[in-house]
């Protein structure tokens, strides 16, 4: 990293700093094992963020390494395309297999701790998550075909629509999915097969058929020249940032809403500020001697909201309403009763929801550990050692406050009823 570093200090500044950084990181790689501290004296501790960058470069050195090599041996190819992601890599070479065969042990003599150790050649590659091959696009004209490919040890555990994410959470990574389909399959059988699988394994997980042809109608596969050249946004504030902000004032704009629908008033009662059309004959002042449907007597309350008194249009006068000292006192009583009303239905239904929290938690509650089915023999033993370990965390009173009332169970991955309970319980 010294040589690399020192190759390009015309760009990098304080090289040498730097350098000093790197020894700090490499040479106090600690850990600790059975209560006894170790130190890593080979390699780069796994989990850093220095981790990657290193990778990346000290093998981008390396294969410069080797493309020099070429020049001066001629039986050592340099493929048509190489392509690399930290430390797998994909080419394309024309040649033979002895070609390929020499170029990796070329590459494997370059340092001694360093292999390719996995690599495939023929017809067609598995790369990351694309299954490259040639296909009838090859043989016409000369063109790669891939779509995507998925490990069978993949279990698909999607984030089921009943959690308590957001909404547009849910539904921003169903799509996502949706995009990758179409942009890493360049054959649209291909695409439709993995669609379907798709739809059937979200159905799995709890999604409703209903909102899932919704989303997935959305998308379609002739868009895929659009999404080829869709670039994302950078802003700071993202759409999901927005979108949650929104959802939230939208929840507490609905709260409120239903407050005042409690609170509204009868029916018979008009508004507070009932208009009529100025009538001929009639002076400023007798405008101002009109009585108003209000207990204060200021003219000043009864100007609309945003608009001066001096704005008042000529052609409107307040409507003349009696101001007897009975029908302010019913009136004021009314609106007491009625803020009564609204405090005592609230105090009920907090004691309502209040006593069903109360039942849910002394309900037993069931999470499942999923297991692969070769455990299933050694089930009793496994059980065993869980309620052993519930007992002993539950000696602890913020343990025992929360999983008091769950029962820990097992689950095996070839059970019949294992899509149930995942969708169904916590696991």
């Amino acid at each position: 990293m010294e040589k690399l570093l020192f190759q390009f200090q015309n760009v990098i500044q304080n090289a040498h700093f730097v350098i000093e950084l790197l020894e700090i990181v490499l040479k106090n790689s600690l850990m600790e094992f059975n209560k006894e501290y170790f130190q890593q004296i080979f390699g780069i501790i796994m989990g850093t963020n220095l981790a990657p960058i290193l990778a990346n470069l000290y093998l981008a050195m390396l294969q410069e390494e080797l493309k020099k090599k070429c020049k001066h041996d001629v039986k050592l190819k340099w493929p048509c395309l190489f392509l690399r992601f930290i430390d797998d890599g994909f080419g394309i070479m024309e040649g033979t297999k002895q070609d390929v065969e020499y170029w990796i042990s070329q590459f494997n003599n370059l340092r001694k701790t360093i292999k390719i150790d996995k690599w495939s050649f023929g017809n067609h590659v598995e790369y990351m998550d694309l299954y490259i091959y040639k296909g009838d696009k090859f043989y016409s004209h000369g063109f790669l075909d891939f779509r995507i490919f998925q490990k069978e040890i993949n279990r698909y555990m999607y984030i089921p629509q009943k959690s308590g994410h957001m909404s547009h959470t849910i539904k921003n990574y169903v799509l996502g999915e949706l995009k990758r389909y179409i942009r890493y399959n360049s054959l649209k059988i291909t695409f439709l097969k993995i669609r379907t699988k798709f739809f059937s394994r979200l159905r799995n997980r709890g999604f409703k058929k209903i909102w899932l042809r919704k989303q997935f109608a959305t998308l379609k596969y002739e868009n895929r020249e659009k999404l080829m050249t869709e670039k994302v946004s950078d802003s700071s504030l993202s759409h999901s940032a927005c979108q949650t902000l929104l959802e939230k004032k939208a929840a507490s704009l609905k709260t409120k809403r239903s407050r005042l629908a409690d609170n509204v008033l009868s029916n018979n009662d008009k508004s507070l500020f009932p208009m009529i059309p100025h009538q001929r004959g009639t002076n400023n002042q007798e405008v101002q001697n009109l009585p108003v449907k209000k207990q204060a007597t200021d003219i000043s309350n009864v100007v609309p909201q945003g608009l001066p008194r001096e704005k008042l249009h000529s052609g409107f006068l307040l409507e003349k309403t009696a101001t007897t000292a009975a029908t302010t006192a019913e009136t004021t009583s009314r609106e007491t009763m009625a803020e009564k009303e609204v405090l005592e239905e609230e105090e009920r239904r907090r004691r309502t929801m209040k006593a069903k929290a109360e039942d849910e938690n002394q309900k037993t509650q069931n999470i499942y550990w999923v297991m692969p089915s070769y455990a299933e023999p050694f089930k009793e033993t496994i059980m065993q050692i869980l309620e052993e370990q519930k007992i002993n965390l539950c000696k602890n009173k913020t343990f025992e406050k929360v999983f008091s009332n769950v029962s820990f169970k097992i689950a095996f991955a070839n059970s019949k009823n294992i899509k149930q309970l995942i969708v169904r319980t916590k696991v």
